[in-house]
């Protein structure tokens, strides 16, 4: 519905000022009242038209704004907006690399000399604004065979795994276009470190192509004093327009070169009403995510409905013709959940770093999410559907040379409803220790009723009980339009 052309923008263009614009843009933000993918929908298409048309590249914001005064909405005809000039991903690779100051050779590069370059108070940043992050970029499925090859799934869908290992990398490009230090001499890399600490919100649409351009596009929705949220949204052209593939929120932490300390950020300004709800939205997001750690079955007792609900599960498991305790039967038609089982080794190598030479955090969403897949599959004797991810935590780097050790389970059923855990832990191969350093939770959904799965030790029944919470939280926006 913004697809009406942005070069209408021109014609009444003529002779209205720029002071009036910024009048406009003030009174639309202030008086409608956008939702947040409607408002950046229209925004993302404006300042595309405006990347290709330097003289309005400042006021892309001001544009859509006009556009929306003067009946961007109206059921006029719609017109076709011509995406092929945009960046690609790896246009993006090459300038984050760029940026850095990196090689892209694998060695060990000296990077401490920038920590003179960080702020030393938040007075040293100016505040910036959602507009100064946002971007745009694709994956040109479309015209590329050997990437066709790449995304796609042997039953000719889009490997959601390489999804993610492309928005973690948008997201990073995303925080460093929002942090800016006036100080920073324009022929020195960027000091910043820019680490992943979570993922979640992630929704999936199932109709996902794999020779159809993927459309990438974000901002910065929220920033605290050292950490970053980047709302992402994907895409995909179909008919010329755009059709949502997914939605997800990305957290990230900026640390100093060498990655030993958190560093400040510029703060995040809104401009008008509609981006101070996102900035609301984001900030309640933030403390339900402080609220949901506090209340984790890790710190604090299941309630009485859920001690219940391990006691109900205990008797099913009772052998009725024998009932003693430890005499444990699985009921008929169910599983155990550690049958359910599934492990993977990989010995992480080089192309698989980041830009600060540990193992990428993409990559480790993709390997999570094909084991994720997998493990559902098998259980279910069928392919399911991959409609969420309910969180993706960071704990540890994984250092390059070492064994990652992926461990999937299914940790809840509940009829075609599948949870899945994946607990990623790096193995020194010389000391064998080993370091947790990745949770993954992913959602499913079965084409029939699956066999329940059932905790057999108080430990698993702990896991049972986090992956009905993750249901229950989700399952109200599985079977809806993203």
């Amino acid at each position: 519905m913004w697809s009406k052309s942005c070069t209408d923008y021109n014609a009444f263009n003529k002779d209205e000022p720029d002071e009036l614009l910024l009048k406009v843009t003030e009174s639309m933000t202030d008086t409608l009242s956008f939702e947040q993918n409607n408002y950046f929908e229209g925004l993302r298409e404006c300042h595309f038209f405006a990347s290709k048309n330097k003289q309005f590249l400042s006021s892309s914001v001001k544009v859509f704004s006009k556009l929306i005064v003067r009946g961007f909405c109206n059921n006029k005809e719609i017109q076709p907006v011509n995406y092929d000039n945009l960046q690609t991903l790896q246009d993006i690779k090459s300038k984050l690399i760029k940026i850095m100051g990196l090689s892209e050779k694998y060695q060990k590069e000296e990077r401490s000399w920038l920590s003179k370059y960080l702020p030393n108070t938040r007075e040293d940043l100016p505040a910036r604004s959602m507009n100064d992050s946002f971007d745009m970029a694709k994956v040109p499925l479309s015209s590329d065979l050997v990437l066709q090859n790449k995304y796609t799934t042997t039953c000719k869908s889009l490997r959601l795994g390489r999804i993610l290992e492309d928005m973690d990398l948008f997201a990073v490009w995303i925080v460093l276009k929002h942090i800016h230090n006036p100080k920073l001499p324009p022929d020195v890399p960027n000091p910043y470190v820019i680490v992943t600490l979570l993922v979640d919100d992630v929704l999936i649409n199932p109709e996902r192509y794999p020779d159809l351009d993927l459309i990438f596009s974000g901002i910065v929705s929220y920033v605290g004093k050292t950490s970053v949220e980047v709302t992402l949204w994907l895409e995909q052209l179909q008919n010329n327009t755009l059709k949502r593939l997914t939605k997800a929120n990305f957290v990230f932490v900026a640390r100093d070169p060498t990655n030993q300390k958190s560093v400040l950020v510029n703060p995040l300004k809104a401009n008008g009403k509609s981006e101070e709800k996102i900035m609301e939205q984001s900030s309640k997001k933030n403390e339900e995510r402080k609220k949901a750690h506090q209340d984790s079955i890790l710190n604090k007792i299941p309630n009485i409905d859920e001690l219940n609900l391990v006691y109900t599960i205990f008797l099913k498991t009772v052998d009725h013709k024998e009932p003693l305790l430890g005499n444990k039967v699985l009921p008929l038609g169910s599983v155990w959940m550690d049958d359910t089982k599934i492990e993977s080794n990989i010995l992480c190598h080089p192309e698989d770093r980041n830009l600060h030479h540990t193992v990428f955090g993409g990559y480790l969403m993709r390997v999570a999410t094909e084991l994720a897949f997998l493990v559902a599959s098998v259980h279910c004797k069928t392919r399911v559907t991959s409609r969420a991810i309910n969180s993706i935590t960071f704990r540890n780097s994984v250092p390059i040379g070492t064994k990652l050790k992926l461990i999937g389970k299914i940790c809840y059923t509940k009829e075609n409803v599948l949870v899945v855990e994946i607990i990623a832990k790096s193995v020194n191969i010389e000391t064998k220790t080993s370091l947790t350093t990745n949770t993954f939770y992913h959602v499913f959904v079965a084409p029939n009723i699956v066999d329940p799965v059932l905790p057999q030790s108080y430990h698993d029944c702990m896991l049972y009980l986090d992956g009905r919470r993750r249901y229950l939280e989700i399952y109200d926006s599985l079977f809806t339009k993203i």
